[in-house]
């Protein structure tokens, strides 16, 4: 299964050395703050995680494509926080994975259960249901080079084209009806436009998949990949038709 990392070029030299590494004692992206121990991933939404990493106007876009038959460890891809917030909000979680009484900020909340990941997948509530109600999932801890197997870098030159066909709201019931419009979106910014037109869509989106790769491709940098993942080349990125 390919998966997909949104990341700002600042990082592009340190991917390509250590892989993707947990952010760690750096501050968090966002103000309710990621696990500090977990690398995260999306079908559907890496050009936006992408441009929300930037700190400088000058810093590009940077999509890093991973495999995850290529992990050492499978288990540790797990899910998102918020897609175990919201399972926990719809009354589907067991009461000992609940917050604690009076905790009621949803930021708290989501810290709540991205400690408690590992023991939710255990219970039923892995990457797969996370990326199937959110589209995102989790992992605990780095993920090495030779799991990436392309990276593509896109020039923010012009301003945020980006807005004219990638702008999400994030919630289970945006993904439920618009989810496989968002993930042929994220084929097309991978690279991947004949993989993207194939994608099945219940609900007929209303994006011009051409349409994105025409915006893409003038903007689109396929940087090369050091000899460590030469064995898994044929999975690599760049490769619109």
């Amino acid at each position: 299964m390919r998966l997909y990392h949104g990341t700002s070029s600042r990082h592009l030299e340190s991917i390509l050395e250590n892989g993707l590494l947990p952010r760690g004692d750096g501050a968090s992206n966002w103000s309710a703050a990621s696990s500090a121990e977990r690398v995260y991933f999306t079908d559907a939404y890496a050009l936006y995680f992408a441009q929300s990493s930037r700190k400088e106007t000058s810093e590009d876009l940077v999509i890093v494509e991973i495999n995850t038959d290529l992990l050492p460890d499978r288990a540790r891809l797990q899910a998102d926080e918020d897609a175990a917030w919201f399972i926990w909000r719809s009354g589907e979680m067991a009461h000992k994975f609940h917050p604690p009484t009076g905790m009621t900020d949803k930021h708290e909340q989501g810290m709540h259960f991205s400690t408690l990941l590992e023991n939710l997948s255990e219970c039923g509530l892995g990457h797969g249901r996370s990326l199937a109600l959110l589209g995102n999932c989790s992992h605990k801890g780095s993920i090495p080079p030779s799991a990436i197997t392309g990276m593509l870098r896109y020039s923010v030159a012009d301003g945020p084209w980006w807005l004219a066909f990638h702008d999400p709201s994030i919630s289970p019931m945006n993904y439920r009806f618009n989810g496989a419009e968002y993930r042929a979106t994220q084929l097309v910014v991978a690279g991947r436009l004949d993989e993207a037109r194939q994608v099945e869509q219940v609900i007929p989106g209303f994006l011009d998949l051409d349409f994105v790769e025409e915006i893409c491709a003038s903007r689109r940098t396929e940087i090369p990949l050091p000899p460590w993942n030469m064995q898994s080349s044929g999975e690599g990125a760049g490769r619109a038709a």
